[in-house]
């Protein structure tokens, strides 16, 4: 017995109880340094795979239905999945100009709303939702989720705005300005 393994009750030792438990023990992201062959069943298998893969258990998917056995074949289907992901943004962003951008522009006139102020409320909600719904899963159960989204959308929002003006310096109607900020700060 090597003199930095301890003995247990009943003669196991840490390493036995190690070796019986590697399963609730082991990191999700293990998996992929495993040969092709037992990445099946070790996607399965493993409390971790299980616990922080909410939706789609994209291990499970590549490697006990598409069944990919080498480098290539991976490295093929995650060229296809970025081309899968390249359509469904263009048809998100032709639903957008077909519907989204007519609709706020009839909801901003019927407002009363400057349309830049409705563009810029419609960008800090669509910038919040992922970060809202990645928050609402167990990764990150910890985090304050409402504070994070508004950190988030207000950097954004900033940034971005604040590259507008340093690249193309226009002028404003500062009464405008205030309340549209105040708007958009508190809203």
């Amino acid at each position: 017995m090597n003199p930095d393994t301890k003995e247990l009750k009943g003669g196991a030792t840490e390493l036995d109880l190690e070796f019986s438990n590697y399963l609730a023990i082991m990191d999700c992201r293990a998996v992929m340094r495993l040969p092709y062959k037992w990445r099946c069943r070790m996607a399965t298998q493993a409390e971790d795979c299980k616990r922080i893969i909410n939706f789609f258990n994209y291990f499970r998917m590549m490697y006990c239905t598409i069944d990919i056995d080498g480098k290539w074949t991976e490295i093929g289907f995650m060229f296809l999945f970025l081309i899968l992901c390249v359509i469904i943004l263009w048809i998100m962003s032709f639903n957008i100009d077909s519907f989204f951008s007519p609709a706020l522009k009839i909801v901003s006139l019927k407002l009363h709303m400057n349309e830049y102020l409705a563009g810029i409320t419609f960008l800090a909600f669509g910038n919040s939702c992922p970060d809202i719904f990645a928050n609402l899963m167990p990764v990150r159960a910890e985090a304050p989720i409402f504070t994070i989204a508004v950190g988030n959308a207000l950097a954004i929002i900033l940034m971005s705005g604040g590259t507008v003006c340093f690249l193309k310096p226009f002028k404003m109607n500062g009464h405008c300005v205030i309340r549209d900020l105040l708007f958009l700060l508190l809203g």
